[in-house]
């Protein structure tokens, strides 16, 4: 019984200790802060106030390039449906060997079109108007294969 009533006391006794440590080890790293003399601040440096003083990319390229990327797989799946048919076959003759391996044709597609998504991005703070204008003119025209793929497929029937 006396066992066990030391033993809260001692937990508590180390929670004092450890709590005291705590304490010296601060005031003595404050302390050495103290008497360590601090550099003498650097002279700004202007061509790094130039980088800085870009403006990030504004939100309405990243919404061109989100929905550049949404356009490209919609293309990619209403073209891999169609291919699935057995009917049609694929009217770009660049893409058309890759068409009998999905999973190269799907990872084919969407690498390049990220590709493209990372030039724009790259060349935007150069050129942001026609970054901008560029991935709305992709998205027009792969929303529009897109939505052809899919009105000669027409919907999936019904189980």
């Amino acid at each position: 019984m006396a066992a066990a009533a030391g033993l809260p006391v001692r937990r508590a006794a180390l929670r004092t200790l450890l709590a005291a440590a705590v304490v010296v080890c601060s005031a003595g790293a404050a302390w050495a802060q103290t008497l360590t003399p601090q550099p003498a601040p650097m002279p700004p440096d202007t061509t790094c106030q130039a980088e800085e003083a870009r403006p990030p990319d504004p939100l309405r390229l990243h919404v061109a390039l989100a929905a550049f990327m949404a356009a490209q797989g919609a293309d990619l799946a209403t073209t891999m449906y169609a291919l699935g048919t057995q009917e049609y076959d694929e009217g770009n003759k660049a893409f058309d060997w890759l068409t009998h391996e999905p999973w190269l044709a799907g990872a084919t597609k969407m690498a390049v079109a990220t590709g493209f998504s990372y030039l724009l991005l790259k060349h935007h703070r150069q050129h942001p108007r026609l970054t901008f204008w560029l991935a709305v003119a992709g998205t027009a025209a792969y929303t529009a294969t897109a939505i052809h793929n899919a009105g000669k497929v027409g919907p999936p029937p019904r189980r």
